[in-house]
């Protein structure tokens, strides 16, 4: 457990507010374990509180106009969710689910609201992680928008591979995953992912992919 909380204050948006601040946020909370495949909380579903995810990877996903879910993101340590809905009582407007064994820090709602109640100040601190993960909803819509289907892999491998505890790690995702989020057919996925591994730019592996040169890889898709 301490090893969690300790990634979670030292990488994330934990890590940006002060050692004080962090440990009125995670008093009250606990680390709970999610099995492979298993959902941390659907789309439609009423807040609860506040997941900050402290090691493994989840998905995200998203419901369109034609009632099925759309898989856009990949999180790894460091991410935090749910904030969204935490203060407004609004739904879930996304789906969580665990594609690894997950441990994910868990904070209440109602111990978030008291902690607002008692010092409005704090509300900046949660608003600091909506404006992080408003830029990371931005990020993807922009790489979703690159119409060159190479670049558009680089472009998202690069970012997931930023935000990583440790850039240059593996990703643990599959080419068919990879394919989903990025819009593009699996035959081009595995097509372009192999010309990228035969440059140099990234590495193979089962199930999942490492990015071996992010300045390299950078400046290719710049090309």
């Amino acid at each position: 457990m301490t090893l969690g909380i300790d990634l979670l204050r030292r990488h994330g948006w934990l890590s940006g507010r002060t050692p004080e601040m962090q440990d009125r946020i995670l008093e009250g909370g606990r680390l709970r374990s999610f099995a492979s495949g298993e959902t941390v909380y659907r789309f439609g579903d009423t807040s609860e509180g506040l997941y900050g995810l402290a090691q493994g990877n989840v998905t995200v996903a998203i419901p369109n106009t034609i009632g099925s879910e759309h898989t856009i993101y990949q999180a790894t340590p460091g991410f935090w969710i749910g904030d969204l809905a935490l203060f407004s009582k609004q739904r879930r407007l996304v789906t969580v689910i665990a594609v690894t064994e997950v441990e994910i820090y868990f904070i209440p709602q109602p111990k978030l609201v008291a902690l607002v109640r008692d010092d409005p100040v704090m509300l900046r601190e949660f608003y600091a992680l909506s404006h992080v993960n408003m830029e990371l909803q931005l990020n993807i819509l922009a790489n979703l928008s690159i119409p060159n289907s190479e670049k558009r892999i680089a472009a998202f491998l690069l970012y997931v591979d930023s935000v990583q505890v440790t850039p240059g790690d593996w990703l643990e995702t599959p080419q068919d995953r990879l394919a989903t989020m990025t819009a593009l057919s699996l035959p081009t996925v595995q097509r372009l992912v192999k010309r990228l591994a035969g440059l140099g730019l990234i590495e193979i592996g089962y199930g999942r992919i490492r990015v071996q040169d992010a300045a390299a890889l950078a400046r290719h898709a710049a090309e």
